[in-house]
């Protein structure tokens, strides 16, 4: 039974409790019932930042199961017993049969193979053989001992991971024209217009692949702009828009990734952004109501939700610097629909350029110089954010 003051918590204060009962479980020995009772699995294992991590591969080899890699979601599944466990490179986030977990620490690449922590490892797979058991592991082929072998490393082959992809997503299109200025300005011209300039730019002077989920004035719902992005192996997702508000007077720029929104102005930017989903054929309702969609694709968010923040902060720098007649209005978090389906796969922002509502911004939004001054800060971020992403994957090779 459930405590009375427990239950009476607020779902915020409950989530947080149950996501340190798992953590908890995964790190905490479960009681077991004798060593010569248990299902004694020989593994070895591998010192990486003075913690015991073992290779999925030789786990599957052990227990009989198998992996599978998909290198473009840097994901591995280890099927089990019937069972599936999905793991991403530097994610501490583990599902195990569609129920989300978290590792005290991230899952990392070494000699070619995820390598997991040891003991939360051992502590998760006890959900599946409850007497399993990590033996020592088997003695070795023949192989020379080396004295003074330094400690290894975790091992990244730079060149699977390198951002190479990015898709740019001019919000609206076609029977939604997105938010309207007073003059009549529309946004779904003005996102597209900065959008075709950002593809130029990341193409010709970032060497990267670009890809538009328009190109031209069509609708595309919510959905499926997510879909286009996971099925080109997108590196980064970035959808455009234009702010509106009641008040003529607000007026700046905003980056957003996707978390809950902590502001009310916030929760009205997604309320609004997301009002698309009436316009599709079953009006989204079905799909953006559902209650364990919504579970599961905020447990998955937490897997690229560091790297959300690092490229909208980049991003907004570089406008911010660019574009300073505009207010800062900083970086926030909200609930995107179009960037849920993303997560899990790539890092995810969403810009809103300036208030269309401002007779004044939506003069600047509408003007060449403006468009041409925001799509280059906004190819100098994901430069940027790309650069120091690389050179992270340089030190741990």
């Amino acid at each position: 039974m459930i405590p009375h003051r427990v239950r009476n918590l607020p779902t915020k204060s409950l989530n947080r409790l149950r996501l340190l009962l798992l953590t908890f479980i995964l790190v905490t020995p479960l009681p077991g019932r004798g060593a010569e009772k248990a299902n004694s699995v020989p593994v070895s294992e591998v010192t990486l930042s003075k913690i015991a991590y073992v290779s999925l591969d030789a786990l599957a080899v052990e227990l009989h199961g198998s992996t599978i890699y998909h290198p473009q979601k840097k994901k591995v599944e280890l099927r089990v017993s019937g069972h599936t466990l999905v793991f991403t490179l530097f994610s501490s986030v583990v599902v195990l049969d569609d129920v989300a977990y978290r590792f005290p620490v991230k899952v990392v690449l070494h000699q070619d193979s995820f390598h997991v922590p040891r003991d939360p490892m051992l502590g998760l797979m006890r959900r599946i053989l409850p007497d399993l058991v990590f033996g020592p592991s088997r003695p070795a082929p023949s192989k020379p001992a080396l004295t003074h072998e330094p400690a290894p490393q975790a091992e990244i082959d730079a060149a699977r991971w390198i951002l190479d992809t990015v898709i740019i997503d001019p919000g609206h299109g076609g029977k939604d024209p997105g938010a309207t200025g007073p003059g009549g300005t529309k946004e779904k011209d003005i996102v597209l217009q900065v959008g075709t300039r950002l593809k130029t730019l990341l193409e010709t002077k970032l060497r990267v692949k670009a890809i538009l989920t328009r190109e031209d004035d069509r609708f595309i719902p919510l959905g499926a702009r997510a879909r286009i992005a996971r099925q080109n192996s997108g590196k980064i997702f970035v959808s455009l828009h234009c702010n509106a508000s009641r008040k003529r007077s607000s007026r700046g720029v905003e980056v957003y990734f996707l978390s809950e929104a902590k502001t009310e102005e916030a929760a009205e930017v997604a309320k609004r952004e997301n009002a698309a989903l009436q316009l599709e054929e079953n009006g989204g309702v079905a799909e953006a109501s559902d209650p364990v969609v919504d579970i599961q694709l905020g447990l998955l968010s937490t897997q690229w939700l560091k790297e959300s923040q690092d490229v909208a902060a980049s991003v907004r720098s570089e406008i911010t610097q660019t574009l300073r007649q505009m207010d800062d209005r900083g970086v926030r978090q909200a609930n995107f629909y179009v960037m849920r389906g993303t997560m899990g796969a790539m890092p995810s922002i969403l810009i809103e350029m300036g208030f269309i509502s401002n007779s004044n911004e939506e003069k600047l939004l509408k003007s060449r110089g403006f468009q041409k001054n925001m799509a280059e800060s906004i190819y100098r971020g994901i430069k940027r954010y790309k650069k120091a992403y690389e050179r992270q994957l340089e030190k741990s090779k």
